[in-house]
């Protein structure tokens, strides 16, 4: 496949002091993933879709907007239902600027689709990108879905200057256990999104029930939410917040999904830590924070 890098599919790299918009390894990455889903078409059967579970890239030599880049993608293994391919990305001058391996799993549409239409449709995140129409209103939706209890999460992640970067979110669903995916829904207004975007990798962190004044900071609009947060590097080098969290999961962005107002991220889970017994969740119930009395 052949892509012309854009202004979007850039990062400002802080070198010697000067800014350099170069083409982000994330970007690199997507891309791999798209020629390697062109791969595995012929080993679908009916009813079946490819899902990223795996990739390894090098990012060799800068690209810069308005540059075309080829990437080309070769079948390497299949074992079961997983799919290899070894991709390299080429400049127009033929030289390698990235190298690397996907993985492809293939599953049933319908188990991807289901899983993703239930999780993003509980909270206001639809499946498809196409506008929606004939709906009932905003604040009616909104007090119908106060119905449904949930779990409240913190998703952190570094941006490229190495700068911890935090939402709160309840849109938090697993999604397969084979591989390990789960997802996320993130408002497309939010300024920790360009950040996950690049760094293609996060924390999610699941709330303690008496830290709700955490909840709370990171759904605000503060500067630096983490100027008096205590927190620590997790396994995949992204922010825990070990203090206010009883259990946390450590992702790798896999695919990404443009959802109405929301964009869905689906992360393969890398690593974690699950709750201790007696750890009670901060939960939403009607609009309030807490633990619902029976």
């Amino acid at each position: 496949m052949t892509v012309v890098v854009t202004e979007a599919m850039t990062v400002d790299f802080e070198e010697l002091g000067r800014i350099h918009p170069l083409y982000a390894t994330y970007w690199l990455c997507k891309h791999m993933e798209e020629a390697g889903r062109k791969i595995i078409i012929p080993f679908l059967e009916e009813g079946e879709e490819g899902i990223g579970s795996a990739v390894s890239a090098r990012h060799l030599a800068p690209a810069v907007a308005g540059e075309r880049v080829d990437v080309v993608a070769e079948h390497v293994l299949t074992e079961r239902n997983r799919v290899k391919v070894r991709c390299r990305a080429t400049n127009e001058a033929g030289r390698v600027i990235g190298e690397g391996e996907t993985e492809q799993t293939i599953l049933p549409r319908e188990r991807i689709e289901g899983l993703i239409r239930a999780a993003a449709g509980a909270t206001g995140c639809l499946e498809s990108s196409e506008p929606a129409s004939g709906g009932i209103g905003r604040d009616e939706f909104f007090a119908i879905m106060s119905g449904f209890a949930t779990g409240v999460a913190v998703v952190t992640t570094l941006d490229l200057l190495g700068r911890p970067r935090g939402l709160t979110a309840q849109s938090v669903a697993s999604v397969s256990a084979e591989p390990p995916l789960l997802l996320v829904c993130i408002d497309r207004t939010s300024r920790t999104l360009p950040a996950l975007r690049a760094r293609g990798q996060f924390v999610v962190n699941f709330l303690r029930a008496d830290h709700d004044a955490l909840c709370a900071l990171f759904a605000s609009k503060a500067d630096d939410k983490f100027a008096n947060v205590v927190w620590r590097e997790a396994g995949n080098a992204m922010p825990v917040l070990h203090e206010g969290s009883l259990a946390y999961a450590e992702c790798r962005t896999e695919r990404e999904i443009e959802a109405g107002d929301h964009v869905v991220l689906i992360g393969l889970v890398v690593g974690g830590k699950p709750p201790s017994a007696g750890d009670v969740p901060l939960v939403t119930y009607r609009h309030v924070r807490g633990w619902p009395e029976p």
